[in-house]
């Protein structure tokens, strides 16, 4: 039997005095009984003519599945995971949007509907040695450090522990990080034992890999995750998922990378910081889409969560989550999220 744990990590989720919606998407959630949906290339329409009749009506852009890597075994109680859709649409007032939901719930197919919820990441000073203090000695890190014996090559940490940085992305090729990202043998292509590879400065995704085809294939969908050799983009740019979790540039994104840098940045190398875990793997998830102009928010925060724990629960390592964001408003489909992740990928 597979020991395997998940821990997701939360930073403050719920801030109830500071409740944020997205006024120009939400969810929706078909009943158990009624079969996914099949949406047409363009993203306007659905096999179910009642509910084409009624997106119409409503002026609604596109149509999407909100969690690509859902099937019929991730459910919790009556919400399936792989029926919850997101639609676009222009710019509603509050009360528009509540109505709406009312409306859309009236459906004889429809489980239920409900806001999304804006999801942003945690403040971070600029200060430039931010990350190297005060924690480490906080926690007695150093202590813990002295049960193992370093200086004859015992370390602390494991390779097969993954820490999923569900964040802006991570700069993987940073020389504090490259040593401890995780890497995807499943997808290793050509057989050489790793899935990025350079050397000095320059790391870049093993071309010998990159064969456009989903390898490991965990989740019996071989359109989902091609190429995951580091982990995944979700949220891509414009909204179409990637295999590049690299952020866009190292400034205002760089919020995911100090992250990596906290779980496990390669520790005892004369290099950046130490790190508590030591000497365990970074999974690159990105959760951001990178089409955001000012305040960058979390939008696809849900399907990094599930991809993380399936990728670690099938790597047949430790999935340990960290989610260094949050926002107000309680959703009854993100808690399903995490709870199915706890439930059945353990």
């Amino acid at each position: 039997m597979k020991n395997i744990f998940i821990i997701i990590l939360f930073a403050k989720l719920v801030f109830a005095s500071n409740v944020e919606i997205w006024n120009t998407k939400l969810l929706f959630c078909l009943n158990k009984n009624i079969p996914t949906l099949e949406i047409s290339n363009d993203k306007k329409s659905t096999n179910i003519d009642e509910l084409n009749a009624f997106l119409d009506k409503s002026n609604i852009n596109s149509i999407e599945v909100w969690l690509p890597g859902a099937t019929d075994e991730d459910y919790q109680g009556d919400i399936y995971l792989n029926r919850i859709y997101r639609l676009h649409f222009d710019y509603k007032e509050k009360n528009e949007l509540t109505a709406f939901i009312e409306n859309l719930k009236k459906l004889s197919f429809i489980h239920s509907a409900e806001f999304e919820y804006k999801r942003k990441p945690l403040y971070t000073p600029n200060d430039q040695y931010y990350n190297n203090q005060w924690f480490l000695p906080a926690i007695n890190a150093n202590d813990a450090w002295d049960l193992w014996n370093i200086n004859n090559g015992e370390t602390p940490g494991n390779k097969n522990i993954i820490l999923a940085s569900v964040d802006l992305g991570v700069t993987f090729s940073h020389p504090d990080l490259r040593n401890n990202i995780w890497q995807n043998l499943g997808e290793d292509a050509d057989g050489d034992g790793r899935t990025i590879e350079g050397s000095g400065s320059n790391w870049y995704l093993d071309p010998g890999d990159l064969n456009g085809i989903d390898d490991d294939d965990w989740d019996n969908n071989g359109l989902t995750y091609i190429d995951d050799l580091i982990g995944w983009d979700p949220a891509g740019l414009g909204g179409i998922d990637d295999n590049n979790p690299a952020p866009p540039n190292s400034g205002s994104w760089s919020h995911g990378t100090h992250v990596a840098g906290l779980l496990s940045a390669t520790t005892n190398n004369y290099t950046g910081i130490a790190s508590a875990a030591f000497d365990c793997s970074i999974m690159a998830v990105k959760v951001s889409d990178e089409n955001q102009s000012g305040n960058i928010y979390i939008t696809d925060g849900f399907a990094g969560i599930l991809y993380a724990a399936k990728a670690g629960y099938y790597a047949e390592g430790f999935s340990i989550i960290n989610n260094s964001w949050g926002g107000g408003g309680y959703s009854m489909y993100e808690q399903a999220v995490v709870t199915e992740c706890h439930d059945d990928y353990n």
